[in-house]
């Protein structure tokens, strides 16, 4: 049977591997404007590091920073520019957004790969299969899902989509520890 650990649980979780979903990361080193959480889970992040957790990461997650920080900074620039008519594409290409990829690749190299410890799961076609079936999890957080099943990991998350997954989950979110 699955836990839902809430924020103020993480003593209890000494010796556990936290696994990281993308949101947190964004919280924690990519600025949202959701200043609530981000205090919250800075907060959580000391307290993990401070209980010798080890904390996990993973390309699907890196992948999902990645996007979501990059669209941020492409839609930040369109409200700052409003007559800024290129496309995400075009944006990538111009100095903004090469100016805002180095940003994101440089806190990849300099904050994430240096705190986090990195895994991976080997999928199989079977395992894809059984991942490709529509519910209310889209495709990134089953593969996480699975990652933490087969390693016993604790996910951190605010992600109310996680609500019904089998797998221990530490949160600030209470939907996520009420579910």
């Amino acid at each position: 049977m699955s836990v839902k650990y809430s924020h103020d649980r993480i003593p209890e979780l000494k010796g556990r591997q936290i696994f990281f979903d993308a949101n947190i990361i964004i919280y924690l080193f990519w600025p949202t404007g959701k200043e609530v959480y981000e205090t919250i889970y800075a907060t959580v992040f000391k307290k993990l590091m401070d209980n010798g957790n080890n904390i996990m990461i993973d390309l699907t997650v890196m992948s999902e920073v990645f996007n979501r920080s990059f669209t941020t900074e492409y839609e930040k620039y369109k409200e700052k520019h409003k007559n800024y008519k290129l496309e995400k594409k075009a944006y990538r290409d111009s100095q903004a957004g090469q100016d805002t990829i180095e940003e994101i690749y440089s806190l990849f190299k300099n904050t994430i790969l240096t705190r986090f410890e990195f895994v991976g799961k080997l999928f199989t076609k079977d395992d894809l299969a059984k991942l490709m079936i529509i519910d209310q999890m889209d495709f990134s957080d089953k593969v996480i899902l699975e990652i933490c099943k087969e390693n016993n990991f604790i996910l951190l998350t605010n992600d109310i989509d996680f609500r019904s997954a089998d797998i221990d989950i530490l949160t600030a979110n209470n939907k996520l520890v009420i579910a």
